[in-house]
């Protein structure tokens, strides 16, 4: 396969799927549970204790591809965690020169700013 064709691993598989809870009793004290599992039949983490259970998630499925549009989130969430952390350290450095704290720094003069990374 040529290397243009091949697809970079994204944080998340595009074949794993995840619930949101779903309630099973209905009991005074309700139980809720999520559905976990790989569209291709790997694994599935809807009744079993993940913590005991010997099944790898994706990391070492071969199917495990991103996305353009999962590639393309994942960029824009690095970038962004990128500039806040610039940003963060700005106020560090500028706040010690007035003698504050980050916090301090940034409520002193950013607070009303609405800031857009």
């Amino acid at each position: 396969m040529a290397n243009w064709r091949k697809t970079k691993k994204a944080y998340r598989c595009i074949y794993q799927y995840e619930s949101g809870p779903f309630l099973v009793t209905d009991d005074p004290y309700p139980i809720y549970n999520t559905e976990e599992y790989c569209k291709l039949g790997k694994y599935d983490f809807t009744w079993c204790d993940r913590i005991n259970c010997d099944y790898t998630i994706c990391s070492k499925c071969k199917s495990f591809k991103g996305s353009v549009a999962m590639n393309r989130k994942t960029r824009e969430v690095k970038k962004r965690i990128r500039k806040e952390e610039q940003f963060w350290n700005h106020c560090a450095r500028a706040g010690k020169q007035h003698g504050l704290t980050a916090d301090e720094y940034f409520d002193k003069f950013y607070s009303n700013h609405e800031l857009n990374f």
